[in-house]
């Protein structure tokens, strides 16, 4: 145990330092399917600032790592809805069915936006302009667990259909991932690659991570990202729980993430970023969860995530999840 412990804090201020200089990436926005990146999903995943690679479990981790259906030993469903930037947001639903030993998942994710901000040749507005954007992806993945639920790996087909102002793209990617559970479950470890294969250059995303629960109370997670179009990025989550013992109703959550981001400025706009001092915020997120055991009958949680990003504004996601 103490070993695992040891491992977690090397691997944590790895991360923190692994990242390199912030420098514009030549390969930066090349890739179709960018909106793959954004995390709709998992508001608990955004609230541990998308450090979820080894955590993930369940519909609302498909989108993350497609092992994470493997320990599903109940038929689930999950929702998101996720408000973003500037107007452009989207849905997300998933469901899981365990067959035997294995088990299926499907999930479908759809974003857009209305009257986005359309400008000429020479970047002047064009208000006059309808532009729309509309970008979807579905999944269908199967997983399986081996040596006593310790391995899981998955792998899933993906399509992934994008858009804009009438420019149309589509393509059939795949995701692959692993997930390794030691020490009683305590520390797991994550990898996954994502949007490989397809007919060009969708975005593809290698994510490798750790997560070690030291009791309870207390789960830390640290995750490196790293896309194809951008340089790679470290990611830190850490979650508190108070367990349904102690409150009698349910488990409750609070989290907070960091994400290695550019800086975005001040935004001077949102009231509530200024309220809560997040106004020069572009780093760090925080959530939310409940979950409960019976909710006329079934299991279910909801959770919820805030992510500020400077003058661009806050992202927020709200996820709920039941299993039967």
């Amino acid at each position: 145990m103490k070993n695992a412990r040891l491992f977690m804090i090397a691997l944590v201020s790895g991360l923190c330092c692994a990242a390199p200089a912030r420098a514009i990436d030549s390969s930066a926005g090349t890739g179709a399917g960018a909106f793959m990146k954004i995390g709709l999903g998992s508001a608990r995943a955004m609230g541990m600032g998308g450090a979820y690679t080894a955590l993930a479990s369940g519909a609302d981790g498909l989108s993350w790592n497609p092992a994470a259906i493997a320990v599903s030993q109940q038929r689930e469903v999950s929702f998101s809805h996720l408000a973003w930037l500037q107007d452009y947001g989207g849905n997300y639903a998933a469901y899981v069915h365990p067959l035997g030993q294995n088990v299926l998942g499907v999930n479908l994710g759809w974003l857009g936006a209305d009257n986005f901000d359309a400008r000429d040749a020479a970047g002047r507005p064009t208000p006059s302009q309808n532009v729309t954007v509309n970008d979807t992806f579905l999944t269908v993945a199967l997983a399986r667990t081996f040596f006593a639920e310790r391995l899981s790996v998955g792998g899933a087909l993906k399509r992934v259909y994008e858009s804009n102002d009438g420019d149309n793209y589509s393509s059939i990617v795949a995701d692959a991932g692993a997930q390794l559970r030691l020490f009683n479950n305590s520390l797991a470890l994550g990898f996954v690659v994502q949007n490989s294969g397809g007919s060009s250059d969708v975005v593809r995303t290698t994510r490798y991570g750790a997560a070690y629960t030291f009791s309870q109370y207390l789960t830390m997670a640290a995750e490196i990202e790293s896309p194809s179009d951008n340089r790679s990025r470290s990611r830190l989550g850490l979650e508190l729980t108070l367990p349904e013992e102690v409150l009698q109703v349910g488990r409750f959550a609070l989290r907070a993430g960091y994400y290695d981001a550019d800086d975005h400025g001040t935004n001077y706009d949102d009231g509530l970023l200024k309220d809560l001092k997040l106004d020069k915020t572009s780093s760090l997120t925080f959530g939310a969860g409940i979950y409960s055991g019976e909710v006329f009958g079934y299991a279910a949680g909801l959770d919820i995530a805030i992510a500020p990003y400077g003058e661009l504004g806050r992202a927020t996601q709200l996820s709920l999840k039941v299993a039967f």
